[in-house]
């Protein structure tokens, strides 16, 4: 006995209900991939392509004579790295106080330095249509996430080097 022959209308009406349901949407086209952390009160993000490392602060060396914005000096994975306050380096305000426990080292061609973090909250696929030019944004700091939880301010890791103070 052979199966039951479907009729055209009936196949073309499945084939039409199966065009009809929205493709899902490739995640990664309309997000962009950030490693947060906080610092200062504030919530910061860096494209991930620019982080080369993470980790927890176990050591702080001084630096005798350096400017208010760096740190100081620690090792990570064997290399030292010198440690930039944000908060203090972009003149943002402090909401509360916290003690830098982590770093995140970021990378522009050769040159690194470590971000001081009070914490490092991870990495977020941040949806496009939620970043926007942030008012009164300067430096490298120009793009805002508004995300449902909280916003995050987007460093932009290029302006950031560029900047005199931090040298060549």
């Amino acid at each position: 006995m052979s199966a039951p022959v479907r009729s055209i209308e009936a196949i073309l009406r499945e084939r039409a209900r199966i065009l009809a349901i929205p493709a899902a949407e490739d995640e990664n086209a309309d997000t962009e991939e950030l490693a947060t952390f906080g610092v200062g009160g504030h919530v910061l993000g860096v494209p991930m392509e620019r982080v080369t490392r993470a980790a927890t602060l176990r050591h702080l060396s001084e630096i005798p004579g350096g400017p208010p914005y760096l740190v100081g000096m620690t090792a990570i994975d064997g290399h030292l790295v010198s440690l930039l306050d944000l908060v203090q380096f972009l003149g943002l305000s402090r909401r509360g106080i916290g003690d830098i426990t982590a770093s995140l080292v970021i990378a522009s061609g050769p040159r690194e330095i470590g971000l001081a973090a009070e914490e490092i909250l991870g990495i977020e696929d941040v949806p496009k249509r939620s970043i926007a030019a942030l008012p009164g944004g300067t430096g490298p700091l120009l793009r805002v996430a508004r995300l449902p939880q909280r916003e995050v301010l987007l460093l932009d890791v290029d302006l950031l080097f560029a900047d005199p103070r931090l040298g060549r």
